[in-house]
């Protein structure tokens, strides 16, 4: 249901107006409007609509496309504070008990005590929630507290369902036509500037414009650092205007318009032309880079892959910055999957922690690891030939899982022609004629068959995908017959015990394919090269002390030389390299990890190394002593990913990573690398 719809109806009178008016206040053709009141008994009489009230309920309902009640939809604890808390902070009216309780269903025993915990929960920011009975319920503390949690208590709810009906629900409980109103009038500003926003986020910037009304017109926010530079970009004016426009006021405090905008720059997406930004785009390649050297690879595409970095950075340094929230719901996904490379790209980003003076959380950390996770997969991927079918990607989350989507997509079904990975914004600018179904991320409506995916899959997720696009399109996922074909092939040639049904028989096959393949990929992942079995007694070299890092990286070095593992021209790249970019050789805790790429002379993956009892400062950096230098040669961009796992397994495990530091010998190192 399209939310202009909103425009032409009523919770409780009817709504009767023309149908020309009907096109005016929906943008719509007559003909989609129709469809869409069908729902609803409407009814025409000659040039006349006539619609019945719409309770909210109902009209959520095909909103949202819901079958649930109201009072059949709960909100989790903390979900239901939160909006107690938005209920406040909107300011719509004197709040009692009585108005949470009609809202959220829930007795007034439990609104005291809901309320009770909330105030000491945002005790710790210096905000309080009092009552009396000329005011109600208000919120008290600094504004900037005030706002940076209503937004994150928005986003918060954004992310599940429940939260969602509850936003709308109360925001429709207000006006009918404020949603619709603050959405286009967004919509209008985006595309006058041209920016673009992360589709799945832009409710909360509208939900934020409805909701602060109230404290945009009322209150200035306190200064707080950075403030100067947010008014110098051109995305504060955008701000500006949006905000006088839609609160119809003739000017706003600057420093409202500064913590809006600082919102806004949180859910941005695509590129960001900003000159105020640049430090972001070195502070990119700076964290790409260090990428590459944790995991000695070399990502061929760096130019896409700084661009689609800083376009994720810059919202993410604003939420950091100023401690606003994001959710990730696959983090559970990328622990699993993305272990080491969640690790690796933890201790990448530590320029960025110098930039915000604060820890990275551990949600942005994740969609960060995604981005990476998808350059990862395309390493050593061949461009596919133009063939049919064609499919388009639809990923409204985000440009990181984006990247990450589109690389299984290419996996999963290398047959098929992916024309790109496209929101869901840009749909409507693509002929149709140029692609035969879609891969979405979201629900949508479309006269091409779509395929709805979560951005990382599970491998049964994955398996259902396979085989509902084989059968569709006749083409091959993985090499594997479905279960159905199993089962069509074998049923004439058996016959079935007593109790044993053709649905029972799918369910064992259908398992026995997903923990084949799940094995099958687990055996992929199985190392190849250990560093036990590579690293032998005549490759591990102690040291009492040596003149500078130039020769203690020529001395390591030498055992991969004689073994022709490595030419001399390799170990002069490793040199040049630290000189040319910087300590980015250092893990941290004394070790360094000196290599260079592939075509500077490596002809095989091997490790050696050197330890030294007396440290020694690399680039003269005090902070950088090192005592350990392991030399890696590797042949591509993938055969050494086993290996770097087992180092960072060493390096992230405290009680691991001290008894490597306190080896002398080999045979105590080849006893702790067996233990692993």
């Amino acid at each position: 249901m399209n939310y202009k719809i909103s425009y032409l109806i009523h919770p409780d009178t009817i709504s009767t107006l023309s149908i020309q008016e009907a096109r005016d206040l929906t943008g719509l053709e007559i003909e989609n409007v129709l469809q869409q009141l069908d729902a609803f008994d409407y009814q025409i009489n000659g040039n006349q609509l006539c619609i019945p009230p719409i309770p909210i309920e109902k009209w959520l309902s095909k909103l949202l496309n819901i079958q649930s009640n109201k009072s059949e939809i709960i909100l989790k604890t903390d979900d239901r504070q939160a909006m107690i808390y938005l209920m406040i902070y909107s300011q719509y009216r004197h709040f009692t008990v009585y108005h949470f309780q009609d809202l959220l269903d829930v007795s007034r025993g439990t609104i005291f005590n809901d309320i009770a915990e909330l105030k000491e929960k945002i005790s710790a920011t210096g905000l309080d929630i009092k009552y009396d009975r000329i005011k109600g319920y208000h919120i008290v503390g600094r504004h900037n507290e005030v706002f940076k949690l209503a937004k994150n208590f928005i986003s918060r709810l954004c992310y599940s369902d429940e939260g969602r009906y509850f936003l709308f629900y109360y925001i429709f409980s207000m006006n009918y036509t404020l949603y619709g109103q603050a959405r286009d009038l967004l919509k209008k500003y985006i595309d006058d500037e041209g920016y673009r926003f992360v589709l799945s986020r832009t409710d909360e910037i509208v939900f934020l414009m409805i909701l602060s009304k109230h404290m945009m017109k009322s209150y200035d926010f306190t200064p707080i650092d950075s403030f100067d530079k947010i008014k110098d970009l051109k995305i504060f004016k955008f701000c500006c205007n949006l905000l006088l426009n839609f609160y119809e006021l003739e000017e706003i405090s600057t420093y409202n318009t500064c913590i809006f905008t600082i919102c806004v720059l949180t859910v941005l997406q695509g590129e960001i032309h900003e000159p105020a930004f640049d430090f972001l785009l070195y502070l990119s390649a700076d964290i790409i880079h260090r990428v590459e050297q944790l995991l000695v690879v070399y990502f061929s595409d760096f130019k896409r892959l700084l661009f689609d970095f800083y376009n994720h950075l810059v919202p993410a340094f604003f939420r950091i910055k100023y401690d606003l929230e994001i959710t990730n719901p696959a983090m559970a996904t990328i622990y699993k999957k993305y272990d080491t490379l969640y690790k690796i790209t933890a201790q990448a980003v530590q320029p960025l922690e110098q930039v915000t003076k604060k820890k990275t959380p551990e949600n942005e950390i994740g969609y960060f690891t995604i981005l990476f996770g998808g350059a990862m997969n395309s390493l050593g991927q061949k461009e596919e030939t133009p063939a049919n079918p064609r499919a388009l990607i639809v990923c409204p989350n985000g440009v990181s899982s984006s990247l990450i989507l589109e690389s299984e997509l290419k996996k999963t079904f290398p047959t098929i022609t992916f024309t790109g990975a496209d929101s869901f914004l840009e749909l409507g600018n693509l002929s149709e004629s140029s692609y035969d179904f879609i891969f979405s991320t979201v629900y949508l409506k479309h006269t091409k068959p779509v395929y709805l995916v979560n951005p990382i899959m599970t491998q049964q997720e994955k398996n259902h995908l396979i085989e509902k696009v084989r059968n569709d399109w006749k083409i091959d996922g993985y090499n594997f017959p479905s279960a159905n074909e199993i089962i069509h092939a074998i049923m004439p040639y058996i016959h079935l015990k007593s109790g044993v049904t053709e649905e029972k028989l799918y369910g064992v096959i259908y398992h026995l394919i997903y923990d084949f393949n799940h094995q099958k990929n687990n055996d992929k992942r199985k190392p190849t090269h250990s560093f036990s079995k590579l690293i032998t007694e005549d490759k591990f070299i102690t040291l009492e002390k040596i003149d500078n890092w130039e020769d203690a990286i020529t001395l390591a070095s030498e055992p991969l030389l004689k073994n022709g593992s490595i030419e001399k021209r390799y170990v002069n790249a490793m040199i040049e390299n630290v000189k040319a970019f910087g300590s980015y050789i250092y893990l941290g805790e004394g070790i360094a990890m000196p290599h260079a790429r592939p075509s500077d002379g490596s002809h095989a993956l091997d490790i050696s190394i050197l330890k030294i009892k007396v440290p020694i400062k690399l680039l003269e950096n005090e902070e950088h002593q090192v005592d350990t230098f392991i030399i890696l040669s590797t042949l591509n961009n993938q055969s050494h990913f086993e290996l770097i796992e087992e180092i960072n397994t060493i390096i992230n495990d405290r009680k691991l990573l001290m008894r490597f530091k306190s080896i002398n010998n080999y045979a105590d190192l080849k006893q702790l690398l067996n233990e692993i």
